[in-house]
């Protein structure tokens, strides 16, 4: 058989290998795989990544706790009545509670290990913090405890003896938030010259005493000689930075009261809310300011010049029409905001 150029083209043709058809079928194969790439390309940037443990603090739910109790000035007697039968109230502070799931409960643990439920006065819903007022009876034994729970089992209970509170006017008796036994605002005192009349500027170049956690800021005015907080090294001529978080669960319109002896300044994202500053006896100044959800700085400065008393009280309120209450261990916090990544 003669081969001829002619047979052998029309061979290739049948078999579908010309050179045509071979670059069709690359160029096919390409495009094959380039829409596969394509369709696949959007699952791998739309998955999500698994969350950090620093993404799950974020998101997790912050923690429902009794943070303290107090007696209160608020009178449940007569007004005519003597102080003696007059009846006490105690005050109690919880943290990030549901008021619509949680009830908060005072009883007396007598030393018969009799209980007696104490009868609930007002409550009110400060950001993070809720207060509830409870009327104590007259003539209970000193040996006698209060007992605070919730309704709520995982909520820990708060025992105090009756004397601590009634030996500690308006003080507030802290439990353990969170395991912590140091407070949350972290408060450097530095030594000041004898000739100083406001807060310094530079405060943090002086020279240091000493570091402090504090859980919140009481101390009504008394004689330097106690020493701040009973520290002896705070009697006169020192000053404090106070810094901290505050943190809060609504948008909401928060007014401030700083009491002070000597000066003071309150400082809230960086932006000044009170100043109330100069060498003075105890003065109240207020401020206010509206702040989002969430987490915001905290710092306040003082000092104390001369003799011969000393005070420092920081009040917040959230109603114009209620009055002013200690800021409380549970609004303050060293936990930073995290920013997830995008």
């Amino acid at each position: 058989m003669l081969v001829t150029w002619k047979n052998i083209i029309c061979l290739f043709v049948l078999l579908g290998c010309g050179p045509n058809a071979s670059f069709e079928q690359t160029k096919s194969n390409k495009n094959s795989t380039s829409k596969q790439n394509e369709n696949a390309s959007p699952e791998n940037t739309d998955t999500e990544q698994e969350p950090t443990h620093e993404d799950a603090d974020q998101l997790a739910a912050p923690p429902q706790v009794i943070t303290g109790a107090y007696l209160t000035e608020i009178d449940c007697g007569a007004s005519d009545l003597p102080d003696s039968e007059k009846s006490k109230t105690i005050g109690c502070r919880a943290q990030n509670f549901d008021l619509a799931q949680v009830e908060l409960i005072v009883k007396i643990k007598t030393p018969e290990n009799n209980d007696i439920l104490l009868q609930k006065m007002s409550d009110d819903n400060i950001g993070v913090i809720w207060q509830v007022y409870f009327k104590i009876p007259n003539n209970i034994s000193g040996d006698s405890k209060f007992v605070i729970q919730s309704n709520e089992e995982e909520i820990d209970s708060f025992e105090i003896p009756i004397q601590d509170i009634f030996s500690r006017n308006n003080e507030m008796i802290s439990s353990e938030i969170e395991g912590k036994k140091t407070g949350a605002l972290l408060t450097n005192a530095y030594r000041i010259p004898q000739n100083t009349t406001v807060v310094p500027k530079n405060i943090d170049q002086l020279p240091l005493i000493g570091t402090y956690y504090l859980s919140y800021i009481e101390l009504s005015s008394q004689p330097v000689e106690k020493g701040f907080l009973g520290n002896k090294e705070l009697k006169e001529w020192f000053a404090l930075d106070i810094h901290s978080n505050i943190l809060l669960t609504k948008e909401c319109l928060c007014e401030f009261e700083l009491n002070s002896d000597d000066g003071s300044q309150l400082l809230i994202d960086g932006k000044m809310i009170i100043d109330n500053n100069g060498i003075h006896p105890p003065i109240k100044a207020t401020g206010a300011i509206k702040l989002n959800k969430g987490l915001h700085k905290f710092q306040l400065k003082y000092f104390q010049g001369p003799k011969e008393t000393m005070a420092l009280e920081l009040r917040w309120r959230f109603d114009s029409t209620s009055d002013f209450h200690i800021v409380p261990p549970g609004a303050f916090t060293q936990k930073k905001a995290s920013h997830r990544r995008k």
